[in-house]
């Protein structure tokens, strides 16, 4: 009888100290309730991904298979033509090219047939600019032809200073937004395309609801519970 309790405790002991050892092992994983991504190096730029997670963000905004590829030769918006178009940084951009006449607030019409979705302009050998508010139809209220180099009247007036770009909480983190959002709340009008400016591209267009990573900065005190 005792040899029999005697083997019935080292079983259970035994059983013990493997549940003791499986714990110290695999319990930091099997008890870890965090998404598989939160647990990776937060410096990391290259979070784990599955195929499937991609196609399942791409597949709203595929285009069909009769869309026209982008012109290799088009002629490239650069981020010095980008700024040499506005008085200031967040100015609206003058109009580069000749207008019709007409009253202004006809212009809507006129400028939305080439800027409200964009496309190739063979006469100027270069993408149309998608306007993010083809909403508000007078467009000539704030876009202007730049007709002289001169000033009207000598003022004191100095242009602001830009935004700072690539602001991060983090190395790899989502980059803050450094503009407003006012008459800008369609990102991929200037994000995105063959018309946009190669140095603010997005390299994943495909993932529309950009504000779910990407904010603007409003403070730069650290936010406190």
């Amino acid at each position: 009888m005792i040899w029999e309790s005697d083997r019935r405790i080292f079983f259970v002991g035994l059983g013990i100290a493997a549940m003791a050892v499986l714990v110290m092992f695999v319990g930091p994983e099997l008890f870890d309730y965090r998404p598989v991504a939160s647990r990776a190096d937060p410096r990391s730029v290259d979070l784990p991904t599955s195929k499937r997670d991609v196609a399942a963000e791409a597949e709203p905004m595929r285009k069909p298979a009769y869309v026209v590829p982008a012109r290799a030769d088009a002629d490239t918006r650069t981020w010095t033509k980008y700024e040499s178009r506005r008085a200031f940084p967040g100015a609206p951009p003058a109009i580069p090219h000749p207008v019709s006449d007409g009253p202004a607030w006809e212009s809507g019409k006129v400028c939305t047939a080439c800027h409200a979705r964009g496309g190739y302009v063979p006469k100027y050998n270069a993408y149309a600019p998608v306007t993010p508010h083809p909403n508000f139809s007078s467009c000539r209220q704030c876009h202007v032809p730049r007709l002289t180099d001169k000033l009207f009247r000598e003022t004191a007036w100095a242009t602001v200073a830009r935004p700072k770009t690539g602001l991060r909480a983090m190395p790899g983190a989502p980059p803050a937004i450094p503009h407003s959002l006012q008459m800008r709340e369609n990102c991929l009008a200037c994000h995105s395309g063959p018309s946009s400016v190669p140095a603010i591209r997005s390299s994943h267009p495909d993932r529309g609801n950009c504000r779910q990573c990407h904010v603007p900065r409003v403070t730069d005190e650290p936010f406190e519970r």
